[in-house]
């Protein structure tokens, strides 16, 4: 399952990845944030996957960082805030996947993710 909110006035996304998360749910994210008339793509973002679990396989990652790359509607500075290998494994992939097409940092820890992108993304997150 996957959710988003759009904070306009701090310019960020705050999306949670949650139970079984398939690669149809992150296209759906995708269009569904791009579609968004509240968003922009100068926007940043934290993607939570801490309770997520990933039913993607590798070639599904690399497919969706190729879309998000291609379709240019991200040009903000993205956190992707795991925990467990596998997400971590998959965060480096796709991170690698969109190359210099924006910025995307994988972090363990909310305070790594909050200094990144300059909020502080505790109570965001809850």
């Amino acid at each position: 399952m996957v959710r988003y909110t759009i904070h306009s006035a701090l310019n960020l996304v705050v999306a949670h990845f949650n139970e079984g998360v398939s690669a149809q749910d992150v296209l759906g994210f995708f269009e569904g944030m791009r579609d968004d008339p509240a968003y922009r793509p100068s926007m940043n973002g934290v993607v939570d996957m801490r309770q997520a679990v990933s039913q993607l396989v590798a070639e599904e990652v690399r497919a969706l960082a190729q879309f998000a790359a291609e379709g240019a509607f991200k040009r903000g500075k993205w956190a992707l805030l795991v925990t467990d290998p596998k997400s971590t494994a998959f965060s480096m992939l796709y991170r690698q996947g969109v190359g210099e097409s924006y910025a995307v940092q994988v972090f363990s820890s909310v305070d790594g993710a909050s200094e990144f992108l300059g909020h502080d993304l505790a109570a965001l997150l809850d």
